[in-house]
């Protein structure tokens, strides 16, 4: 009897066993590679953070330092994807090259990691002292306008702007310069707002306001050569005959009207022969040209016309 009772609590003992078993293999397979320990390299970007006032940095660090970590493997690897950075505060930093010691502990790891070594361990930073400046602001302009357009003038709001920087830089500069406004294809008034193309180490001070351009394009004024246009009598019922019986026009004015201007369409030459009798006569030409455009040269400037009487 015994033995039965025995063989039945050995069996319960079994089954309650097993499934506790594969529970702790399950966790001691999953925990091995967190428990695993690992070196490895994480380069962690630098950033400038507090500097003592009065002075930039004008010739920053290397982008990254590499920290030699170690810790479990898992940790390890989830903290080379992460967004790690050293903040590089140099409250006591005089003007000049300054070699910053590195602070592993500035970065924020867990408990369980440990920094080995950094590379470098020093950093060397050059510190400038600033100054302010009231600079003119000059308008970049890219492209060109449309064909036969040009630009008539720049102007901007505020003319003026206060900067802030490194006084070896701002001290020699004449005119603060904006990003490119692109002009291609344009051929009337154009209104943006600009951006100062300021350097990396440079602050604007005022206004605070955005700037405002504004580039004025205008047609350009070209001259053009008309030939062969004929020259007509007017007001008279006799025969005439005029000598050349053709013009030569030199007319200025904006190259788009030029473009399109058609002779004898759109311009007019002709002589008046009223009250005129019979013979000969030299006379100029009247010129009808359209609205804005300019007559430059005529030739020939007198004509010889002739009244024929037997016509009358």
């Amino acid at each position: 009897m015994n033995t039965k009772k025995d063989r039945s609590a050995f069996k319960k003992r079994y089954f309650l066993l097993v499934p506790v078993g594969i529970i702790l293999l399950l966790c001691v397979i999953d925990l091995w590679p967190r428990s695993s320990v690992q070196e490895a390299n994480v380069l962690v970007p630098v950033d400038i953070g507090s500097t003592p006032q009065g002075l930039v940095v004008t010739s920053p660090p290397l982008k990254g330092i590499a920290f030699r970590l170690r810790g479990p493997q898992a940790i390890i690897k989830k903290l080379a994807a992460s967004n790690l950075r050293y903040v590089l505060d140099m409250p006591e930093a005089r003007a000049g090259v300054n070699t910053i010691k590195i602070a592993p502990e500035r970065i924020e790891l867990p408990k369980n990691v440990t920094v080995v070594k950094t590379s470098p361990s020093l950093l060397s930073v050059k510190l400038e002292e600033t100054i302010q400046k009231t600079l003119p602001v000059r308008v970049q302009i890219d492209g060109q306008p449309e064909t036969g357009y040009s630009v008539k003038d720049i102007k901007v709001t505020p003319r003026q702007v206060l900067l802030q920087g490194p006084a070896k830089t701002l001290k020699d500069l004449k005119a603060i310069r904006t990003q490119p406004i692109d002009i291609s294809g344009v051929s009337d008034i154009l209104k943006k707002e600009v951006v100062l193309d300021l350097s990396e180490n440079m602050t604007l001070i005022s206004p605070t306001a955005k700037l405002q351009a504004q580039v004025n394009i205008q047609a350009q004024v070209v001259s053009k050569v008309f030939n062969d246009i004929a020259v007509i009598g007017k007001g008279t019922n006799l025969a005439y005959s005029i000598n050349p019986p053709q013009i030569t026009l030199k007319v200025s004015g904006p190259a788009p009207l030029l473009d399109k201007l058609n002779a004898p369409r759109d311009i007019e030459v002709a002589i008046d022969l009223s009250g005129l009798a019979a013979g000969i006569y030299a006379r100029p030409a009247s010129i009808s040209l359209p609205v804005n455009t300019t007559l430059v040269d005529v030739k020939p400037e007198i004509f010889t016309i002739t009244l024929d009487p037997s016509s009358n």
